[in-house]
């Protein structure tokens, strides 16, 4: 069986973190910013590198792998029903001065649930994110990767991957 393997778009990250890096050096010439801060802004920006190029979803044996570098999570197509992908949204509360207000205590009383004399402006922040779920026959999640490692342009060739495998697998 052939190797079908799907990635994110790494030359985005790539190009992020050149920009972050020769933002910091210029700001390295420009000001008074001291000379350890550019060593460690390169070091994180290999390790988002590094960790981008390494995560990928893979189809190989009859297997569904995703792999990241920590680790990852593999399982046979034959155990697999769906692969449907969805829309996950997390609301943050955050104060107007931009940081987050979870379990933070401002000032004020709280009786259970009702805070009283809390003086800042707390604004909701919503974030969405496309997440795709690998489902059993029961409907129970196995494990799931983010929508972006299998790209628009490639949706047709991870499906019939799949499909190759096991027909009886629903792809959305």
């Amino acid at each position: 069986m052939s190797n079908e393997t799907f990635q994110a778009n790494k030359f985005v990250v790539i190009g992020i973190v050149i920009v972050v890096c020769a933002a910091f050096i210029f700001a390295y010439f420009v000001s008074d910013l001291p000379i350890w801060v550019i060593p460690i802004v390169a070091g994180m920006g290999a390790v988002i590198v590094v960790s981008s190029i390494k995560t990928k979803v893979v189809i190989e044996d009859g297997l569904l792998r995703y792999e990241k570098w920590g680790g990852g999570d593999e399982v046979p197509l034959a155990r697999v029903s769906q692969i449907v992908t969805r829309e996950v949204e997390t609301i943050v509360n955050r104060t107007v001065s931009g940081s987050s207000s979870h379990g933070s205590n401002t000032g004020g009383v709280t009786l259970g649930k009702i805070r009283l004399g809390n003086n800042e402006n707390i604004e909701q922040e919503r974030s969405t994110e496309k997440v795709v779920y690998v489902l059993d026959e029961a409907g129970r999640t196995i494990f799931s990767f983010p929508a972006s490692m299998i790209g628009f342009k490639h949706r047709t060739r991870f499906k019939d991957a799949v499909n190759a495998v096991n027909p009886k697998i629903e792809v959305f």
